[in-house]
């Protein structure tokens, strides 16, 4: 084999786990994103049930 075929095997491989990590990190945001507007919804249940309670107590 001679350099050029080794080097374009060679960069075929660094863009293949390139492309595989893209793949892995698009997922990871896309999980993190629905958990970061579930915990906001969660945190903004919370400011509200705060809110009535407060105002009950008085």
């Amino acid at each position: 084999m001679d350099e050029k075929q080794k080097k374009v095997k060679k960069l075929s491989k660094e863009y293949e786990r390139l492309t595989a990590e893209n793949i892995f990190l698009k997922e990871r945001h896309e999980r993190l994103t629905a958990e970061n507007i579930r915990l906001l919804q969660e945190l903004e249940a919370l400011k509200d049930e705060i809110k009535e309670l407060e105002e009950n107590s008085c």
